[in-house]
């Protein structure tokens, strides 16, 4: 089962790209000047995909070799054939003797060049790859003109190689470590001052790790004085010595490293026949986390970015109803603490006008060497403390907006004063211009960011497969009890209707346990301007949790701007600023418990029951309210004030340890009392309010209570509380 995983992926798994036997000695001289000419001294053998001939490559070969008479005479007299054979015979050499690969891969990750060549590739712009890679390697002679051995589909392969994602800890075994070694090139260090090798492992890999101590002793015998007795973390090493390091990820984190060519043979895409696909099975099932990278995308929105000068709520806010937030009053809210959100997208605006005040300041006491104090987050692409967005629909800058509550806060003032001093926003920035994400980012993003002290994370991505161990990490319990993830469905619709992710065995499956979202993920679909699930939204009534609108959101954009997009990424940042208004304003509630009332307080639509569970409906009004019970009658007016709870017993319990949420009335004659520990069908009865205005009492007036007929109510929330 396992191997079969794994083959759906699509690994494609390298091998030289030309093969050749033992090399007549003859020939050898002439091949080894082609060699030298081609790899490090740049003589190009290929135009695009095509193959020079001998004779456009020979002017070539014989201004490279001026200064050598014997390489030049015999580049000069070679008859054409014999030198087409020998150009042909040199380059799998070049590929061998130059390490184009690891050279390449260099340039990929150490230089962080992979996001850009991926887009370069979309574009086909091997020219612009091949301009880079040479500026980024001029100071190497060995490597500066490798790429002349290579064609254009080369280039591809390489950048699009198999790779995989890794987290190291304290259980990983010294042969699994041998092995995940094995999969790509190691590095070096020289050491400064005097050190053992335990310390060296601690301050490199970022905790002390026995394991890891006894492969730097192996790798660096040659070096080290080591005995079979001795504990490998004691051995000293003297200053100015130079140190091979294991090629493994930092402990803690995820890493992603290559899958090495091959030695031999003609297959290139063996999966799992493949013996070192098959040595990864096993390590996995050993326990090792480690799989392909997964591979995916911030969310393609439904419409193309449309900027507007001035969203006004006459023409944009036609979802204020939906969310309780027509009228906002103050007082009916009080939001204590400010609260850090992540948001894993494509990094933000950071200059924004309407936006700066609501970014996080990394504070000193969590900064570190590259993630720097003062920050307002990290990118995780280039490695530095900069998230600006580069996404060209501003993707990560809208969803920041509306987590913010940016938008709403400009329509309702009163809203603007609870809101944006309060919640902060963290960027962690996990795709750029190409808008593409693997799964060990966003696995890195969201540790970085659980360091940092966050605890709401907004997910509007998509991963194209299942990655089970970042699904792992989301289910481990000191995740599924402190962090909630706010997931959007996905906007995979034909403009008729979306995915059924209930149905679906790829799509969002990281985050789904079975048939329903794991314990700490919210699931969200998104509504058009009717109310209804909008066409190009996933839904499942299993899997998503609630609805949110979606459709022709405007938000913040960059360079200071205001512009419309619709998809479930639009949806899902208005549960994720439900949930942070909860906890500033309960800071004592847990993460389960906010996760928890969001979903007791959403309007219940019997058209959406067959989309979203219950029918589910976001209401920010129900849900965050703290300082006032609410009663909505039928006829739309909202009543504030205290609910009496006398008189309303859940059914076949003392009552006693229920913590009451709503009563949700089906009709006159039927409603669902909703507790924190589940919910109760019951006969319909009245219910008695103290209301703030008395003069809005709809029944009886009793001792200066207002007694409301269950016949005119459609709905009572009652505050939200830690107790």
């Amino acid at each position: 089962m396992i191997k079969l995983g794994l083959a759906m992926v699509g690994i494609i798994l390298l091998t030289p790209f030309l093969t050749h036997g033992q090399l007549p000695a003859s020939e050898t001289s002439l091949q080894s000047h082609i060699v030298w000419s081609i790899a490090h001294e740049g003589c190009s053998a290929f135009s695009g995909n095509i193959s020079k001939s001998a004779e456009a490559m020979r002017p070539c070969f014989l201004a490279k070799e001026a200064h050598n008479p014997e390489a030049f005479n015999l580049l000069k007299s070679a008859p054409t054939d014999d030198l087409a054979l020998a150009i042909k015979r040199s380059l799998p050499i070049a590929y061998k003797q130059y390490e184009i690969p690891a050279n390449f891969e260099w340039v990929l990750t150490h230089e962080h060049q992979l996001e850009l060549f991926r887009d370069l590739e979309r574009s086909a712009n091997y020219g612009r790859i091949r301009s880079i890679y040479f500026q980024l390697q001029e100071h190497n002679p060995n490597a500066k003109n490798v790429l002349s051995a290579v064609s254009d589909n080369q280039i591809n392969i390489l950048i699009d190689r198999a790779r995989v994602a890794v987290e190291i800890n304290s259980d990983t075994s010294y042969e699994a470590l041998k092995t995940i070694d094995s999969f790509t090139e190691p590095t070096a260090t020289t050491t400064q001052a005097p050190t053992t090798v335990g310390k060296l492992v601690s301050d490199v890999y970022g905790a002390a790790n026995a394991n890891i101590a006894k492969l730097v002793a192996e790798k660096n015998s040659h070096t080290l004085i080591v005995t079979a007795t001795a504990n490998p973390n004691d051995i000293t090493i003297p200053a100015e010595t130079k140190i091979i390091l294991p090629a493994l990820p930092t402990i803690g984190t995820v890493g992603s490293v290559p899958l090495q060519p091959l030695t031999g043979g003609a297959c290139v895409a063996c999966l799992v026949t493949d013996p070192r696909l098959m040595t990864f099975v096993e390590l996995r099932a050993q326990g090792t986390s480690i799989e392909t990278e997964i591979f995916g995308h911030v969310e393609i929105p439904a419409s193309r970015l449309q900027s507007v000068s001035q969203p006004t709520a006459a023409d944009f806010g036609w979802y204020l109803p939906f969310l309780g937030l027509s009228s906002v009053d103050s007082a009916d809210f009080t939001l204590v603490s400010p609260v850090p959100v992540a948001i894993i997208d494509s990094g933000a605006d950071i200059t924004h006008a309407d936006l700066i005040s609501s970014f996080w300041k990394t504070p000193p006491a969590v900064a570190d060497a590259r993630w720097t104090a003062g920050a307002s987050g990290y990118d995780f692409i280039k490695r530095k403390p900069d998230p600006s967005d580069e996404n060209g629909e501003s993707h990560g800058t809208h969803v920041s907006g509306l987590v913010a509550g940016e938008q709403i806060g400009k329509w309702e003032p009163d809203f603007s004063k609870l809101v944006l001093s309060k919640i902060k926003l963290v960027e962690l920035k996990v795709v750029g211009v190409n808008n593409v994400l693997d799964s060990a980012t966003v696995q890195n993003a969201i540790l970085a960011g659980v360091g940092k002290g966050v605890r709401i994370f907004n997910c509007s991505f998509e991963l194209v497969y299942e990655s089970e161990m970042l699904k792992a990490y989301l289910k481990s319990s000191d995740r599924s009890a402190s962090t909630l993830f706010v997931v959007a469905a996905g906007n995979n619709g034909d403009g008729n209707k979306g995915v059924n992710l209930d149905n679906s065995s790829f799509k969002q499956d990281t985050f789904k346990d079975g048939s329903v979202t794991l314990s700490d993920v919210i699931m969200v679909a998104a509504l058009g301007r009717d109310g209804k699930i909008a066409p190009f939204s996933n839904y499942g009534p299993q899997t998503v949790s609630i609805a949110a609108p979606g459709t022709d959101i405007s938000s913040t954009i960059r360079n200071s701007k205001y512009g419309l997009l619709s998809g479930t990424s639009q949806a899902a940042p208005f549960v994720t600023l439900t949930a942070a208004m909860l906890l500033s304003e309960l800071p004592s509630m847990s993460l389960p418990e906010i996760h928890q009332r969001i979903l007791d307080t959403c309007d219940w639509v019997p058209e959406l029951t067959v989309y979203v569970h219950d029918g589910c409906r976001l209401n920010i009004q129900k849900a965050t309210v703290v300082n006032t019970d609410l009663i909505e009658l039928r006829t739309g007016v909202i009543l504030k004030g205290t609910v009496s709870q006398e008189g309303i017993s859940v059914p076949g319990a003392s009552g006693s340890g229920h913590k009451l949420e709503r009563i949700w009335f089906t009709d006159a004659d039927h409603m669902t009392i909703v507790a924190t520990d589940g919910r109760y069908p019951t006969a319909a009865s009245a219910v008695t309010i103290k209301l703030a205005n008395p003069s809005l009492c709809v029944g009886k007036t009793t001792a200066g209570s207002c007694v409301v007929p269950s016949s005119a109510i459609k709905d009572v929330i009652f505050r939200a509380s830690s107790a």
